[in-house]
């Protein structure tokens, strides 16, 4: 009889140490909230800070999410969080990493833009692929194939659906506050780059537990 490990264990069983993750997003939102300049465009964000761990609680609850699902969910709500304390173009990612180690990414990379909110979409896909997975073997009683088909699907949907927010964010909220928020930064093409590097992102979470199966047998 195979043992399952701790992480495959449902989330709710910890509810304790989940406790622990809700006062570190609130840590997070409180520091991340001192000296704002622009708050229309901080509280958009923060908005959808909240409604993903409404969600997160209620799969934690409601359709057995495995742990490692809900620390995975977890670090997605803090790499937004930071996205969203900077408001996204302006996280000083190279800065940081340039003065702690010498290297310097955007350099390397040959990127002309602040490239945080990318990492934010690719996060979208891979850390909520776990999550969303739990929820639809509970909800439907799915696996294999049809259940890939089924995160990767609602990935490209809620992608979709958060490019339209920004589209309308972006037509009837003032002109700074709308470039604030979106994070475009001249490029036109930013909706559709998002979008698919939330399902490549996606199709990396669909792998791993494929390569996983594979290394165990």
């Amino acid at each position: 009889m195979t043992q399952t490990h701790l992480l495959d264990q449902p989330a709710r069983n910890f509810y304790k140490p989940l406790i622990s993750v809700l006062v570190l997003f609130a840590l997070i939102g409180i520091v991340s909230s001192l000296n704002q300049d622009d708050w229309v465009a901080y509280s958009l964000h923060q908005i959808s800070t909240v409604a993903a761990i409404a969600g997160l609680l209620l799969v934690i609850h409601q359709f057995r999410a495995r742990l490692i699902s809900t620390i995975m969910a977890s670090a997605f709500v803090v790499i937004h969080m930071i996205g969203a304390a900077y408001l996204y173009s302006y996280v000083p990612y190279n800065e940081v990493v340039l003065s702690l180690t010498g290297f310097n990414i955007d350099q390397s990379f040959g990127f002309e833009r602040n490239m945080y909110d990318r990492l934010v979409h690719f996060s979208y896909g891979l850390l909520l692929y776990p999550l969303m997975s739990d929820a639809y073997r509970s909800l439907y009683k799915i696996a294999g194939l049809a259940l890939v088909w089924a995160v990767l699907m609602t990935n490209m949907a809620g992608s979709m659906l958060y490019e339209v927010i920004e589209w309308q964010i972006g037509v009837n909220f003032s002109e700074g506050s709308a470039k604030n928020y979106n994070g475009q930064q001249g490029d036109i093409w930013d909706a559709q780059k998002d979008m698919l590097i939330a399902l490549v992102g996606g199709g990396l979470g669909a792998l791993i537990p494929r390569f996983r199966q594979a290394k165990n047998q």
